[in-house]
């Protein structure tokens, strides 16, 4: 989670597997704002980045990943006013801690019942 207040702030985030669902929650109240999503190109840690989408109102959106060990940056582009919340995570980390906060049962996964 990250919280973004002026044009340049950003979030970071590596999926290591392809086809992984990576949650994108934006969240608050800001104006003249616009996100946008960049995926690292060429080889890990090169510093290059492509844009992939672009955002400028709060909601939840989804990105699946391409490749492996794939690095993600969401900048905030453009800001007037306000801040905006920001949250990237992997589809499947939101939902284990939904889980646990509902009280889901953890000891199914350990025992490696199928």
């Amino acid at each position: 989670m990250a919280i973004l207040r002026k044009k340049g702030d950003t979030a970071e985030l590596e999926v290591a597997e392809r086809g992984v669902n990576v949650i994108i929650l934006i969240e608050g109240k800001f104006s003249g704002a616009r996100f946008t999503l960049k995926r690292e190109r060429g080889a890990p840690f090169s510093g290059a980045w492509t844009p992939v989408a672009h955002y400028d109102r709060p909601g939840e959106y989804v990105f699946t990943t391409e490749r492996s060990h794939e690095r993600l940056r969401f900048v905030c582009t453009d800001h007037e006013e306000g801040r905006a919340k920001v949250t990237l995570a992997l589809a499947d980390d939101l939902a284990e801690r939904v889980d646990g906060e509902d009280g889901g049962d953890e000891e199914d996964e350990e025992d490696g019942e199928e």
